[in-house]
């Protein structure tokens, strides 16, 4: 992952895909993938979740990235 711009910062507990690039900052307890970063996935205290953030797909042009979203979206 590469951060982008001043004042870019990751949540504590949050999962970055590989390649995906960083310009604007991810809260705590989410996942986010692609190129800029978009987050898919925030985890719920209160229902002890994780709950997806859109109910698109998201759109990766490079094939290793939905590999990773794919992953990550399994793992969660």
């Amino acid at each position: 992952a590469k951060l982008r711009g001043p004042n870019v910062t990751v949540g504590r507990h949050s999962v970055i895909g590989s390649n995906a690039v960083v310009t604007k900052s991810i809260p705590p307890y989410s996942v986010a993938v692609g190129v800029p970063a978009t987050v898919i996935k925030r985890y719920n205290p209160d229902t002890r979740s994780w709950e997806r953030v859109s109910p698109n797909p998201v759109y990766v042009k490079d094939t290793i990235m939905q590999a990773n979203a794919i992953v990550f979206e399994s793992a969660f």
